[in-house]
C-alpha cells in the first residue's frame, strides 16, 4: 500500500467479494414517483475525467497520492483505489471512498444546459450498509448542494445505498445561470463506498416522439 503515512492511520481498503449483478443493457431507470424512463443513452463525449479509476493502473487495492490520479482530487491528499476485475462493474479498478475524505473533481458547463450524473456503487461484505451523498456545485462557491438521485428513496432522499451488490444511480442537473465552472464532489456518509463509472454528460437530445420525462431536473 502507498499510503505509508505520519498523518494518521488508515483503515485498508477491503475488495469486494460479490460479482457485480447482471448489467442493465438498456440502462433504463424508473423514478418511484414520477414513473418516468431515464433519457436515451447517445454517448456525448463525457466531461469527467478518470470516472472508472482505472489511471494510475495498479495491481493491488491501496492508498495512491492525490497527484498519480487524474481528474480527482481528494481532502487529505489520498485515493483509495480497489483492484478486482470480478467485482469492479467497468474496467478493473474502482474508487475506494471513506468518510471525512471526499473526492471532488471540477469540470467546465454551459449554464442552462441540463446534464446527466451516473455512477456505480457497492458496500463490502460483513460491514455497515455503505452509503453516500453527491454534490454538484458552483465550483466558485464553497457551498455545497447535495443531489436527490431519480431512482433514490424518498424516504432518505439524499441517499446513495447499496449493500456489497453493485447498484446504479442517477440524476439530472441543470446549470444555473453564469456556472461555466461546475464541482463534482463524492462524499462518504457512512462505510466504505466503492464507486465505479462516474460520469456527468450532456443530456442527450430526445428523438421525436421520445418521452421527455427522466425524474425531476435538479436545479442548481
Amino acid at each position: 500500500m502507498s499510503g505509508n503515512r505520519h498523518r494518521r492511520s488508515r483503515k485498508p481498503i477491503v475488495v469486494a467479494a460479490c460479482v457485480a449483478s447482471a448489467m442493465l443493457s438498456a440502462l433504463v431507470l424508473q423514478h418511484a414517483s414520477a414513473g418516468t424512463s431515464e433519457p436515451s443513452t447517445t454517448t456525448p463525449k463525457p466531461t469527467l475525467v478518470n470516472g472508472g479509476f482505472e489511471q494510475p493502473q495498479q495491481t493491488t487495492s491501496g492508498w495512491v497520492e492525490g497527484k498519480n490520479v487524474p481528474g480527482w482530487k481528494a481532502q487529505d491528499g489520498w485515493v483509495g483505489i480497489g483492484v478486482g476485475p470480478d467485482t469492479s462493474p467497468e474496467g478493473k479498478q474502482y474508487g475506494a471512498l471513506y468518510p471525512r475524505s471526499p473526492l471532488t473533481q471540477e469540470v467546465a458547463t454551459t449554464p442552462g444546459e441540463e446534464m446527466v450524473w451516473r455512477l456505480k456503487h457497492s458496500g463490502i461484505p460483513g460491514d455497515k450498509p455503505a452509503v453516500m451523498w453527491l454534490s454538484i456545485a458552483d465550483a466558485a462557491s464553497g457551498a455545497e448542494r447535495y443531489q436527490q438521485p431519480a431512482n433514490g428513496d424518498d424516504k432518505n432522499p439524499l441517499d446513495i445505498a447499496d449493500g456489497d451488490k453493485w447498484g446504479e444511480w442517477y440524476g439530472i442537473y441543470q446549470v444555473p445561470t453564469g456556472q461555466t465552472a461546475t464541482r463534482f464532489s463524492l462524499f462518504a456518509k457512512y462505510g466504505q463506498n466503492n464507486v465505479d463509472a462516474v460520469s456527468f454528460e450532456p443530456r442527450p437530445r430526445l428523438e421525436v416522439g421520445a418521452s421527455a420525462g427522466a425524474g425531476v431536473v435538479q436545479r442548481g
